[in-house]
């Protein structure tokens, strides 16, 4: 749970940094990613939990695969993200947190393209991807995990 806690605090002021400019800070990623290291040794040492090492794999493909098709589909602030949250959190919640955020985000990307007819403009996935890890600690905070 204090793991978690400190994944959300990091990730939402990565997401204030997407949303607010397109950009994250190296610095910001950095941390992200130590802190990373230091969760992921912490949940296999003490807490006897493995990571998710295939899940992993599938999600690495996944985005390397959608980087060559859609060049400016994602930015690598969002890849490198995406390719650290198994230190953080299981596979089950990872890839839930996917799914919300996705789900979160087609609505809003749908209206921009329709309405604004703007097909360039980047969407910040961040902030969606932080409201679909709160939507899944709010099912572990609640017992459903």
């Amino acid at each position: 749970m204090i793991i978690y806690g400190i994944f959300l605090g990091i990730l939402s002021r990565m997401a204030w940094e997407d949303g607010r400019k397109n950009v994250i800070r190296s610095s910001t990623l950095w941390i992200y990613s130590v802190v990373g290291i230091v969760t992921a040794a912490i949940r296999q040492i003490w807490m006897q939990e493995s990571l998710p090492w295939m899940d992993m794999a599938i999600l690495a493909f996944l985005l390397c695969f959608l980087k060559k098709v859609m060049p400016q589909g994602m930015g690598e602030g969002d890849i490198w993200t995406l390719m650290v949250l198994p230190m953080y959190v299981t596979a089950a919640q990872m890839w839930e947190g996917i799914l919300y955020s996705m789900f979160l985000m087609i609505p809003i990307a749908a209206w921009q393209y329709w309405r604004k007819k703007d097909k360039t403009a980047g969407i910040p996935y961040l902030p969606f991807l932080w409201m679909g890890m709160m939507l899944v600690g709010r099912n572990m905070w609640y017992g459903v995990y």
